[in-house]
């Protein structure tokens, strides 16, 4: 049996005890933190300035502007490690809207393009492209009067989503904004479509059109396209000759015939393609 302390040096032990079990306890939360501290904030890499990372809600702070902008904190957003952003262009009139382009992409740089009534068209775009949303974000959303000082019956749009077609959104009507909105669509759609014509250049197809798929033709057509733009329609046992295709119809005949289109009845013909056969057989004088 050990020694036995006497009682005021008990009392000391039990004193002692817990405040030298504290020390140790603050001394490891101390390494702790030495050696893993606090994640530093997200950063803008322009200005090294901290970002206020507002979530992406309905908040009216992204739904509004000052100065005549609408998308003022798009430049903020586009410079999150990740991120998601939809564009519908499109016009408006007396009829209702009409949706031209629709582009989805991600921070990085993946996209998809709808258009042109076709199934989802892969891309990718460079900083340089997405560099031009910056800019945008800077631009005003006031429309300008026209010349006469009137605003005419129809006009361009563009749709902003914060993320995917169900996030917040924000409708920049004509303005310099929704012009360099525009401008980005259409130049990574024209990117696109100069990729496609070099991967397929040595593109040859030839596919059945049914009667009167084409306006005024009730007979069955052999219609054969080329990578080069060459149109040639087989009808009533005579062959026609038709003038090239445009870049776009060529790339969207293209892509409908990969896609499975002239087997699809759910899958129109491009609306382009269609009237190059309609001016082609008219000339032809094979309409009724």
């Amino acid at each position: 049996m050990g020694p036995v302390l006497p009682p005021r040096r008990r009392r000391l032990r039990s004193l002692l005890l817990p405040l030298a079990t504290a020390g140790a306890l603050a001394g490891g939360v101390g390494y702790v933190v030495h050696v893993w501290p606090a994640p530093e904030p997200f950063v803008v890499p322009r200005d090294r300035h901290p970002v206020a990372l507002v979530p992406m809600t309905t908040d009216a702070a992204y739904l509004t502007g000052t100065g005549g902008t609408c998308l003022s904190l798009l430049d903020d957003y586009l410079r999150r490690p990740n991120w998601t952003l939809t564009l519908e262009a499109g016009t408006s009139g007396c009829t209702g809207d009409s949706t031209r382009d629709t582009i989805t992409l991600d921070a990085d740089g993946d996209a998809s393009w709808s258009g042109g009534g076709l199934l989802p068209r892969p891309l990718h775009l460079t900083p340089t492209q997405i560099a031009a949303l910056h800019a945008a974000a800077a631009l005003s959303c006031e429309r300008p009067a026209s010349e006469d000082g009137s605003y005419g019956y129809s006009s361009s749009f563009v749709v902003v989503h914060w993320g995917g077609r169900d996030a917040p959104e924000r409708r920049v009507g004509e303005s310099p904004a929704q012009a360099a909105l525009d401008a980005f669509i259409d130049d990574a759609v024209m990117h696109y479509r100069d990729r496609r014509l070099a991967e397929r250049a040595s593109f040859r197809a030839t596919f059945d059109v049914a009667p009167y798929q084409v306006m005024g033709v009730d007979r069955p057509m052999k219609v054969t396209i080329d990578g080069r733009g060459k149109l040639t329609i087989r009808v009533a046992r005579r062959t026609i000759t038709a003038e090239d295709l445009d870049l776009a119809t060529l790339v969207d005949a293209i892509d409908w015939v990969e896609q499975g289109g002239p087997r699809s009845d759910a899958m129109l013909m491009p609306f382009e393609l269609r009237m190059a056969l309609d001016r082609a057989t008219y000339m032809a004088g094979v309409q009724r």
